[in-house]
């Protein structure tokens, strides 16, 4: 699955978290809808995450990120839903989450970045690499300019 679409199922997840935050009232326990919102946001981030990670590095796995949503989600539903709201432990069982997984897709776009930064300057040592790439290359630069 190319970065958009990736992209396009997180926007659909984030737009659910806002019809269920909107649905909330009529939801009859606190537990499930809070459980259910934050479980949609985690699920938008993380599909960013994952689009991110597969367009960088196309053979990783994604199952572990998908076991730490997960995990995140039924912790908060679990522990964070009875902690008194406004301290510092309930905003830190919420947000922590999300803070680490756009940390995780942070860094994975700036690793990349990083990587084509020394790409760059390699090729720039050896002019003449840049004049004749080999065939896959010219085939991973085709294809990451079809993804954009």
């Amino acid at each position: 699955m190319e970065l958009g679409r990736w992209c396009a199922a997180a926007f659909v997840c984030a737009a659910a978290t806002v019809l269920i935050e909107a649905l909330a009232p009529d939801i009859p326990s606190v537990r499930l809808a809070s459980t259910l919102s934050f479980g949609s946001l985690m699920a938008a981030l993380s599909l960013i995450a994952a689009g991110l990670r597969r367009h960088y590095r196309r053979d990783s796995g994604l199952r572990w990120l998908g076991a730490a949503a997960l995990l995140a989600v039924a912790f908060t539903a679990l522990a964070g839903i009875d902690l008194p709201r406004g301290g510092w432990a309930q905003a830190l069982t919420y947000q922590l989450p999300f803070a680490a997984i756009l940390a995780f897709a942070a860094g994975t776009a700036l690793y990349q970045a990083k990587a084509d930064g020394r790409n760059r300057y390699r090729m720039a040592e050896r002019p003449e690499a840049a004049r004749a790439p080999s065939p896959s290359a010219a085939a991973r630069a085709s294809s990451r300019l079809a993804d954009r």
